[in-house]
């Protein structure tokens, strides 16, 4: 590739970093063992870090060249953006990369040296942004420009992200105590219905709530998972896996809110001066009768026209309220299935869910006249039980970032090792938290320990640690 860059250094540059490229492009990348694919991954990482420095300081010298100007554009982003054929959020995390860069020489300095990540660079920026704390971090008394740089080097990406968090939280208390209180006075809970009948939860809180409801969910969350686990085992036996679940994670989710709702329910119906909070279904007793015999095995044909039609049948001359289709509120019952309050419902489920108790369905004859209302029964959901896992917040296994809620606690001695050497006490100091794949990882050779600085190390079977 020619470069027609004026500059004959950095046009002479690009051509060796394109010819490097056309090499690495045909050549196998195939890393013969773990330690090469550590090498390799972390080279080319470097360079990657490199190259992106490169292309904020580009981006720098046309901001402050004003060769954005003549084409019209607004802003070195905005050329940016249209230029590289890039998005418009990458572009403004570029600009105001390369503006923390401008300011902060040492945090720059590291960067095109590669000995962090654009992650850690981005972070940075958004402190940078704050207009509350800027001056506060450019004070060169302060030395936060050496001491980001050399943190983002030493940290990982998740360990930095809480540092400068705190950091930015204490150095604005103001800013962060107003941000928290307009959180929380914007606390909301919105469940729109679709032209379906399907349901979409939507709405936001502050941090406090939203740790207590993610703690709450992940708690059922962990029941139902349980549950999922213990019917595949008695359906497969120790063949089980993962994949025989009957049910997603994303379908335990919302599952688990339900449980939650329906814990909810029975607390309110069991507490003193409390009623039970009754979910009705009204469904007319032809669609009834359909639906039931569907269920025993038969085919129902087609509906009849007539009934079709008449849900767009007005009573007389006078036209009811406003209502959606299949709302017969306000003339006699032809077709209906749908919640009190006029919620379509497919009949099936409707049938289904009053069946297994869930809700409590009442049958309507033509006549409007109610001739079947059936019980509503309970649901109940189990618990998981709490173990102790305040050694960290996340799998100890080095990279993994499973949080310790929904981590597996074991002993690092075990209880009772094959050797047959004195097994592990159950204590806190003989305890850590691993998720599922890392806990059984540790069982094939591979050793964990906690040093007196708290440090985690973990070691493979030929008793090289992995970085």
């Amino acid at each position: 590739m020619s470069s027609h860059v004026a500059d004959p250094v950095v046009a002479e540059a690009l051509q060796q970093i394109s010819a490097g490229l056309d090499q690495l492009a045909c050549a196998d990348v195939r890393p013969v063992g773990v330690a090469d694919a550590l090498q390799l991954t972390r080279e080319v990482e470097v360079a990657h870090r490199r190259l992106t420095a490169m292309r904020l300081r580009t981006l720098t010298a046309v901001e402050r060249g004003g060769w954005h100007r003549p084409d019209g554009h607004a802003n070195a982003s905005v050329w940016l953006r249209h230029s590289a054929r890039t998005s418009t959020g990458d572009a403004r995390s570029a600009a105001q990369s390369a503006r923390a860069m401008v300011d902060l020489p040492c945090v720059a300095q590291a960067f095109i040296a590669g000995r962090f990540s654009p992650a850690h660079l981005g972070r940075i920026a958004r402190v940078h942004g704050n207009d509350r704390i800027q001056e506060q971090l450019l004070d060169p008394d302060e030395g936060l420009d050496a001491k980001f740089a050399d943190l983002a080097a030493r940290c990982s990406y998740h360990q930095f992200d809480a540092a400068l968090t705190a950091w930015e939280r204490l150095a604005d208390e103001d800013g962060a105590r107003q941000r928290a209180e307009r959180n929380h006075a914007r606390r909301d809970l919105r469940l729109h219905q679709g032209l379906d009948g399907s349901c979409t939860l939507q709405g936001g809180a502050g941090a406090a709530d939203g740790v207590r409801l993610q703690d709450v969910l992940r708690h059922f969350e962990r029941a139902e998972w349980l549950a999922d686990w213990d019917e595949a085992r008695q359906r497969l036996g120790d063949a089980t896996t993962v994949a025989d679940l009957a049910r997603t994670d994303a379908q335990r989710r919302w599952d688990a809110l339900m449980a939650l709702i329906e814990l909810a329910a029975a607390a309110e119906a069991a507490r003193p001066g409390g009623s039970p909070i009754e979910t009705i279904v009204v469904i007319d007793h032809e669609t009834y009768q359909r639906e039931l015999a569907r269920l025993a095995g038969e085919v129902p044909g087609p509906v009849d026209p007539a009934v079709r039609d008449a849900v767009l049948d007005l009573p007389g001359d006078l036209a009811p309220a406003p209502a959606t289709i299949g709302d017969q509120s306000n003339h006699p019952i032809g077709f209906r299935c749908a919640s009190g309050d006029g919620w379509p419902i497919e009949p099936t489920e409707a049938v289904v869910v009053g069946l297994l108790g869930r809700f409590r369905r009442a049958v309507m004859g033509a006549d409007g006249v109610t001739i079947d209302l059936g019980r509503r029964a309970r649901l109940f959901t189990g618990s998981a039980q709490l173990a102790v896992r305040l050694s960290a917040t996340h799998c100890v296994w080095p990279g993994c970032l499973v949080p310790t809620s929904e981590c597996q606690t074991d002993h690092l001695q075990p209880w009772t090792p094959a050797d047959g050497s004195p097994g592990g006490a159950t204590e806190p100091a003989n305890g850590a938290p691993l998720c599922g794949r890392h806990n059984r990882h540790k069982h094939h050779g591979y050793r964990l320990h906690r040093d007196r600085n708290g440090t985690w190390h973990t070691t493979r079977p030929d008793g090289t640690e992995i970085p």
